[in-house]
């Protein structure tokens, strides 16, 4: 009997299938914006200098290669809850955080914890980053969105998004993106998050924040405060983290998840989380744990590190200022303050999917189908921007 031959191929992933593509592309002037990666000038992943030295320092103690508990490394996973909810408190909320293979692996283990023990209901917002959906059905969780409609001038429809969250079923939980929101880079103000954890306050629901670019929206605090608010306000939620951008540990898959609750709870969630790790991937890998720990528990490379997520913010507001005012030149009459108003890494170009597949083939500029744009992958040349914004307007 032949097993395999009802199997159906399944497509390319939309950004992963992209590289691929892109990699085949013979042209020499090909350019990649469609990847979530802060690369150099060159194209090649941005190396954290802090980070560097932070792994010669893990060298140097030459620390065991044994597998880590199920949970992961005590030191890492210490130094994330303290920077994700700030230090422990007498008499404060508590909250329990693992070790996760990278951010991917702390929203599927939140969405299995969920699904097993909360809600088998989760919204997503629309648009967001195109894994969600997937992730979180492989959870066995239903999933709906929300809308998340940013105007041309920048405008998040808070009271749409407000007036979703109030009608869904009581007790849904709600996957919100803390700062730097994929693909649109517009974020709710603070007063908007006060608002948005009113609602989910009075229709009980769970709040499971994802982190994935923290310290390069407006800063590591500001990206962080919404968080807080909900912690300082008593939510009991959970907060997927990763520090594949900004610490530059891609390969690494360092990643977490923090879930905030009270004392009596750690506990009884811990074993939980130890339960689900346990069937997944058993032990997270130490060498990622090892150094972004020893970056964050160290007083002058945490500053370091600060420092350079300053450079690297500073950086991207200079290309998006860039890409801003050529896109004005060409099209001065369409509105680009949402472009303008983005933080991040993405933006969105108002392109369809023919537009976007016309550019990559007519002008080798790779864009994901969604026209999201990676306002870190833009070119530092005045000249090769010129060629993007050339092309993306009279696409």
């Amino acid at each position: 009997m032949n097993y395999f031959a009802s199997i159906e191929q399944e497509p390319e992933d939309p950004i992963y299938g992209l590289q691929v593509l892109f990699k085949k592309d013979p042209r020499p002037e090909k350019i990649n914006l469609s990847i979530g990666t802060l690369p150099n000038s060159d194209g090649k992943a941005f190396k954290f200098a802090s980070i560097a030295k932070a792994e010669a320092n893990v060298h140097s103690q030459n620390l065991p290669k044994d597998y880590l508990p199920i949970d992961g490394y005590e030191p890492f996973r210490l130094a994330v809850q303290e920077l994700i909810v700030g230090p422990k408190k007498e008499n404060s909320r508590a909250a329990y955080t693992a070790q996760a293979v990278g951010g991917t692996g702390a929203l599927y283990i939140a969405g299995q914890f969920l699904a097993r023990h909360i809600t088998k209901t989760i919204f997503i917002s629309d648009p967001t980053w195109v894994n969600h959906r997937k992730l979180f059905t492989a959870c066995g969780l239903e999933v709906f969105s929300y809308p998340y409609v940013v105007a041309k001038n920048g405008a998040l429809d808070i009271q749409h998004l407000l007036n979703t969250l109030y009608a869904i079923p009581i007790g849904s939980a709600v996957c919100l993106q803390a700062s730097c929101h994929n693909p649109t880079g517009i974020d709710p103000t603070l007063q908007e998050w006060k608002e948005i954890s009113r609602i989910l306050k009075t229709r009980n629901h769970i709040a499971l924040f994802d982190i994935a670019y923290l310290g390069l929206g407006t800063g590591l605090e500001d990206d962080l405060a919404p968080i807080r608010l909900f912690f300082e306000e008593g939510h009991e939620m959970l907060i997927a983290s990763s520090f594949s951008k900004n610490m530059g540990l891609y390969g690494e898959r360092v990643g977490a998840l923090t879930i905030a609750c009270h004392e009596k709870e750690t506990l009884p969630i811990a074993s939980q989380i130890r339960k689900i790790i346990r069937t997944i991937y058993s032990s997270p890998p130490s060498h990622g744990a090892y150094i972004a720990a020893e970056c964050l528990r160290s007083h002058a490379l945490r500053g370091e590190w600060h420092a350079e997520l300053h450079t690297k913010r500073a950086e991207l507001d200079q290309l998006r200022s860039a890409f801003y005012q050529e896109m004005e030149k060409y099209r001065p009459h369409d509105p680009f303050t949402a472009l303008k108003a983005s933080t991040g890494l993405f933006s969105i170009c108002r392109l369809t999917k023919s537009q976007v597949l016309k550019l990559r083939d007519e002008n080798a500029i790779y864009l994901a189908e969604d026209g999201r744009i990676n306002i870190a992958a833009l070119p530092h040349s005045r000249e090769l921007l010129h060629r993007i914004v050339h092309a993306i307007a009279h696409v």
